[in-house]
């Protein structure tokens, strides 16, 4: 089984089928001015070129524009797999340079003299934003794009000088060109940044944005409770004021914005959201009784989110520039907690059905909502992600192990027991080409399962002495799990490259979540 990444523009609808091809300096880019996923494309690249301007000082619209053509909008296997969005190769073969994490080799077509079919070795991203920031390295710091860099303020010109030395393609620098100008890329120049974020993936109630690590619980006064790491300033709480909420949170970020959602007393669901210049807001969302706590995620400029009604069945909230609507996906009842997550075009809900097996519901455009059951036998909540063009979804067994799900179109579905012994809800990655799950151990421990292509699966400990379940993400090159103590701090692990060893460390608090 070929287990590959998957970047966040996968959250915006992209495209049903994944396709497999990678694109260097002869792609032809699928279209000149945008529709549907295109417009989609251009948003987050774009505010991803918009960062690597500010740091590096490159255009953003010349960025965009290579990324589009470079990834076909997104779509190439390098982008969809290894979040490489520029054709960026390993040079030599087996060095990735200091931002990215390996190399991988793909199929591509060069135009030396003529155009061919090649293979050659690409470097492997942890993120999509790796990606652009590499590309703002090679562009500032190779001696070949030296005489481009008197034109910054030029975008026109500046492809033009570094256009024949980047692509074998004699037409590139018009390709490009003429996507800057069909799209209006030029906009992209002059506009403020947008965060970083983790975008499309499923919601948490941890996650990054920009350089700062939040995560929200819920204190024992009831009320939301937010904590977060800024590099520099170090860690800060506050209390998020509004309604009072049951059970644990979920988040995300969309756009320029921090989403939070929540089950309140009253068995509403409660939205608090967060815009730079204007702080937190906070409403109660029409429609529905909710009983459990809920999941969400972002999908092109609309939010999802979902949970349990009391009434047993998978109740759907989403808003749009157009408004909120609420509706209920009806077939098939839920018992527990649901997870989702955006692939492709495609939105995906997991949950515990009340045999006690894992229900999917899932959404494609122009079709509506499926449902299956995966079968299985679980007792909690489940966790997901996307993996390339696979499905993963974990949850705690009901022997107390973690069982694993996964689907692939070569292969169908496959169910399969990662074995250890856990109390709790599971919470889960990718992080490059590795994928890691983290639950509460038997004895109250943290415990870590991660699988990587090359060494298969391991399962380590991380220690603590733990209550609740864990919410966990990656920022940057780092992985960070945060969890309940059982004195109901907020307990914090992270690791990193060189560490050696994870850390644990307590950013106090009172929470019950």
């Amino acid at each position: 089984m070929n287990r590959t990444t998957i970047g966040w523009l996968s959250a915006f609808a992209l495209t049903t089928l994944m396709t497999g091809f990678v694109t260097t300096g002869s792609a032809a880019a699928t279209g000149l001015t945008t529709s549907g996923y295109q417009e989609d494309y251009i948003a987050v690249a774009g505010a991803a070129a918009q960062r690597m301007q500010a740091e590096y000082n490159i255009p953003a619209s010349v960025a965009t524009g290579q990324a589009i053509l470079e990834s076909a909008w997104g779509k190439s296997e390098a982008a969809v797999v290894d979040h490489n969005h520029f054709g960026t190769k390993c040079i030599p073969i087996d060095q990735p340079g200091p931002i990215a994490s390996g190399c991988r080799p793909h199929t591509t077509t060069e135009c030396e003299p003529d155009c061919h079919t090649v293979t050659r070795t690409f470097r492997v991203y942890r993120t999509n934003e790796d990606s652009f920031r590499d590309y703002g390295r090679n562009i500032t710091t190779y001696s070949g794009y030296a005489n481009a860099l008197q034109y910054r303020t030029q975008p026109d010109r500046f492809i033009e000088e570094i256009g024949p030395t980047y692509a074998t393609d004699r037409d590139y620098v018009s390709k490009v060109k003429n996507l800057m100008r069909a799209n209006n890329l030029y906009r992209l120049d002059s506009a403020p940044a947008a965060p970083v974020g983790d975008y499309g993936l499923a919601g948490s109630a941890s996650f990054r944005y920009n350089e700062q690590q939040h995560t929200f619980q819920r204190g024992r006064d009831g009320y939301l409770n937010h904590f977060l790491y800024t590099p520099g300033s170090g860690r800060n709480t506050e209390t998020l004021w509004g309604p009072k909420i049951v059970g644990e949170p979920v988040g995300f970020v969309h756009g320029n914005q921090q989403h939070v959602f929540a089950r309140s007393e009253n068995n509403t669901l409660a939205h608090w959201w967060f815009t730079p210049g204007q702080g937190w807001s906070n409403e109660i969302r029409a429609g529905g009784s909710v009983g459990g706590n809920p999941t969400g995620f972002a999908y092109g400029n609309q939010q999802h989110v979902f949970a349990r009604g009391t009434d047993g069945k998978l109740q759907h909230w989403f808003y749009s520039p157009t408004g909120p609507v609420h509706e209920v996906w009806g077939e098939g009842d839920i018992a527990g907690d649901p997870t989702g997550f955006v692939h492709g075009d495609q939105q995906h809900v997991f949950a515990r059905s009340s045999a006690g097996t894992l229900n999917h519901w899932f959404y494609t455009p122009g079709r509506g909502v499926t449902f299956e059951n995966w079968e299985g036998s679980i007792t909690g909540a489940p966790t997901g992600f996307v993996d390339g063009d696979q499905q993963h979804v974990f949850a705690r067994a009901a022997n107390g192990t973690l069982q694993h799900w996964f689907y692939s179109p070569e292969g169908g579905r496959v169910l399969e027991n990662w074995q250890g012994s856990i109390a709790g809800d599971p919470a889960g990655f990718r992080d490059g080409v590795q994928q890691h799950v983290f639950a509460r151990a038997a004895n109250g421990t943290l415990q870590h399962w991660f699988y990587d292509p090359a060494h298969g699966r391991t399962i380590e400990n991380w220690g603590g002495e733990l209550a609740g379940d864990p919410s966990a993400f990656v920022s940057g090159s780092q992985q960070h799990v945060f969890i309940r103590h059982q004195n109901n701090s907020l307990s914090h692990f992270y690791y990193g490259p060189g560490q050696g060893a994870p850390v644990g460390e307590s950013w106090l608090g009172d929470i019950t979540s």
